[in-house]
């Protein structure tokens, strides 16, 4: 598992074979770097952890000296109009208050595309200082030290000395629950047509700027100390005491290497920090090439048929990386994966979806079949406590640790991990709820004594094609529900009557039990300690985190 911030990104490098999608809404300004095309590429902006839309953001299309802009409005939306086309396009937001973050786009010749969607972090501090004095940026909560500069080596984008007082704003970016943090597709820039992909140890954004608002960089010769908080998946046990560091081209969506860091433990926080030294100020990544081994297998329809053309992502659940795929005519891929490792496959297909964990040992996977998903549901919580679990009540019985899948009259639902050892995330997904009846999505406190409020409990919930967001600490409850472990997080509930019409309530709060009566229970609760450790043996891992 890894710890703290899981989708905040999204991964779109194979999007164009996703998201064919006519006709798109939205907002605002754009300027046109191409002509003769009525094509468009539409999204929102949001807060990583509340989905609150960001409006202002700065949103641009990016392929080498092209570009395409426009800016989010009120309600987060932005549209670029004709868009420039090409192979990793990269889709970047900035946003005052928040960390950048880039995503990878194929975009035709006239294509247009919709939700491409971008949700940022919020940044971690932020603080002013004398342009001409040496300084050294702290956190002003723990007295961790990010950022070393030199007094008079900083300039303006026009290679001006810059004057005065200087803005620093910093995000630290710890994958361990949601490897998609991290911009772009953990790829390197090529060498001879070669790219590696990267397993990820934490990385810092770093954004400079003067008074007027513009971006400030080192000048040329100049360097910084820079120091990477260790992300939390990691130990000093198993994170490396030497390690290139790479910094985010946004020209090109790769990662470029430069420079080295080392391990070490903060003198103030008690920390594992990567420490290195920068030449200008980017997003810095602590990272290391996968040493790969290939999983081979194929992907079926509901009827066994094969299916081309899947995206076929998998995600370390013991390390923090990614790795794509896309499936032949036969339905057949083959993905790099780290050697000697867990991980978990997910598979995506014009509305159908599929999840599977696996061991890289084991270079054969199993078939997997595709369901139509019209409900997505991840749930993400920090390093503690070691045990949340998601629970989905349904009329033909309930889903969850020790009963991850459901078939009952055309409804489908899959639950794709059970984590045990803090962070997640874990992924239900669902068909349309066709029966009638009562459904419930909750969370249980299964183990750990950390007060809810304090879990860093998110759920993020696809239904239907819109997105929310919950946070445990914005629930519905009375101050001392958050101190009682028992209870459980309702997020929503759903009832279906007789003619198939659909209500839907958002409950996002702490209750005792649950609101539905399911009539097959699974009745995890009365499992005895010596069968849920039975359950969980099976899940030898989860993946990634903060």
């Amino acid at each position: 598992m890894k710890p703290q911030p899981r989708h905040l990104f999204v991964w779109l490098t194979f999007i164009s074979a996703l998201l064919l999608i006519n006709g798109c809404s939205s907002s605002d300004s754009s300027s046109d770097s191409s002509s003769g095309t009525s094509a468009t590429v539409s999204g929102s902006v949001t807060n990583y952890y509340t989905g609150e839309p960001i409006e202002g953001a700065r949103i641009s299309l990016t392929l080498e000296d092209n570009q395409s802009l426009a800016e989010s409005d009120a309600q987060g939306n932005y549209t670029v109009k004709k868009p420039i086309s090409g192979n990793r396009v990269v889709a970047r937001a900035i946003a005052e208050g928040y960390g950048e973050y880039s995503v990878l786009v194929n975009i035709g010749e006239d294509q247009t595309l919709s939700d491409i969607d971008i949700e940022l972090l919020p940044v971690h501090f932020s603080d002013e200082f004398d342009t001409a004095a040496n300084t050294v940026l702290r956190d002003p909560d723990t007295n961790f030290a990010y950022l070393e500069l030199t007094a008079n080596s900083l300039v303006d984008s026009q290679g001006n000395l810059a004057e005065g007082t200087a803005k620093a704003a910093i995000t630290v970016i710890d994958p361990s629950s949601d490897s998609s943090l991290m911009p772009g597709d953990y790829q390197t820039q090529p060498v001879n047509g070669e790219s590696d992909y990267l397993e990820s140890f934490g990385a810092v954004s770093v954004n400079l700027s003067n008074a007027e608002g513009e971006e400030l960089n080192l000048a040329g010769g100049q360097t910084a100390v820079i120091r990477i908080p260790v992300a939390s998946l990691y130990t000093e046990t198993n994170a490396p005491t030497e390690i290139p560091l790479y910094y985010f081209d946004p020209k090109t969506g790769y990662w470029v290497e430069e420079g080295t860091a080392s391990l070490m433990t903060d003198a103030d926080t008690g920390e594992l920090v990567y420490v290195g030294e920068v030449s200008h100020f980017s997003t810095w990544n602590a990272d290391q090439p996968l040493k790969t081994t290939t999983l081979n297998g194929r992907v079926l329809d509901q009827f066994g048929n094969p299916v081309a053309g899947v995206e076929v992502r998998s995600e370390g659940t013991d390390y923090i990386g990614q790795t794509q795929a896309v499936t032949d005519a036969n339905g057949f891929y083959s993905i790099p994966v780290r050697i000697n490792s867990n991980l978990a496959l997910y598979f995506f297909s014009n509305g159908l979806t599929a999840a599977l964990e696996w061991e890289s040992t084991n270079g054969t996977v199993d078939d997997v079949t595709l369901i139509p998903a019209a409900l997505e549901v991840e749930l993400t919580w920090g390093e503690l406590p070691p045990d949340l679990d998601t629970h989905l009540v349904t009329p033909a019985g309930e889903v969850y640790f020790n009963n991850r899948k459901l078939s009952s009259d055309g409804f489908l639902a899959n639950l794709d991990v059970d984590d045990t050892d803090g962070f997640g995330p874990e992924v239900l997904t669902a068909t349309t709820f066709s029966l009638p009846g009562c459904y419930e999505y909750y969370i249980d406190y299964y183990t750990g004594d950390t007060r809810w409020d304090r879990t860093e409990a998110r759920v993020k919930v696809k239904w239907n094609g819109e997105t929310k967001i919950f946070d445990i600490s914005h629930a519905i409850a009375l101050p001392s529900d958050f101190e009682n472990l028992t209870k459980n997080w309702s997020v929503f509930k759903v009832d279906v009557d007789d003619q198939q019409n659909v209500s839907l309530q958002w409950t996002h709060k702490l209750i005792d039990g649950t609101s539905c009566n399911p009539q097959v229970a699974a009745a995890p609760m009365a499992l005895s300690p010596a069968q849920r450790r039975t359950a969980t043996d099976k899940v030898k891992n989860k993946y990634y985190a903060k």
